[in-house]
C-alpha cells in the first residue's frame, strides 16, 4: 500500500463510521446488522470491518447491550407470545448476535419474576388448564419446559 491507497482507506473507514453513527444515532444497532448495511451501501468491507472494530472498541457498538435492550422491548410488549428463554435466544442470535452474548444478555435481563412470567404465559398456552388440572403428561411436561430453556428451580416447583 502506498499513501494514497492509505488516505483513501482512511476516508473510506471515516465515511463508514459517520454512516454507522448516522444509524446508531437512530437506533441501538449490532455489529453485524451495520456491516451489513454498510456494504450494502457500497462500503468497502474492510472499511466497515476497521470502522466497526473502532466503534466496538469505544463502546458505541455493544451487542450485548443490544440484547438487553432489545429483550427489554420485546416482554415489555409480549404480543400474545409464549415465550421461552430458547426462542429469545435464537431471535437475538437472528439479529446478529453470537450465542454467548445472546446467553450473556438474556442472563441479565431474565430476571426469576421476569423468566416466572414467562413460564406461566406458556403453561397457560401450551398446557391449559381443564378442570382445574394441567392438561398432558406431566412428564412430557417437564422434558418440554426443560428443552425450552427454562431454569431446573422453575420447572422443579411445577
Amino acid at each position: 500500500m502506498n499513501e494514497n491507497d492509505d488516505a483513501n482507506f482512511s476516508q473510506l473507514q471515516a465515511a463508514a463510521e459517520a454512516k454507522a453513527l448516522d444509524l446508531i444515532a437512530r437506533a441501538e444497532q449490532t455489529k453485524q446488522g451495520l456491516a451489513f448495511k454498510l456494504e450494502r451501501r457500497g462500503i468497502a468491507a474492510g472499511a466497515v470491518r476497521a470502522a466497526l472494530d473502532a466503534l466496538e472498541a469505544s463502546g458505541v457498538i455493544d451487542d450485548e447491550r443490544f440484547g438487553r435492550l432489545w429483550l427489554g422491548a420485546r416482554l415489555a410488549r409480549r404480543a400474545g407470545r409464549a415465550e421461552t428463554p430458547r426462542t429469545l435466544e435464537a431471535a437475538l442470535r437472528a439479529r446478529g448476535l453470537d450465542k454467548r452474548t445472546a446467553a450473556a444478555a438474556l442472563e441479565k435481563v431474565l430476571d426469576e419474576v421476569a423468566e416466572a412470567a414467562l413460564f406461566e404465559r406458556f403453561l397457560q398456552k401450551t398446557f391449559p388448564l381443564a378442570g382445574g388440572e394441567r392438561t398432558g403428561d406431566p412428564s412430557v411436561a417437564r422434558n418440554r419446559l426443560k428443552a425450552e430453556g427454562f431454569s431446573p428451580a422453575l420447572i422443579e416447583r411445577f
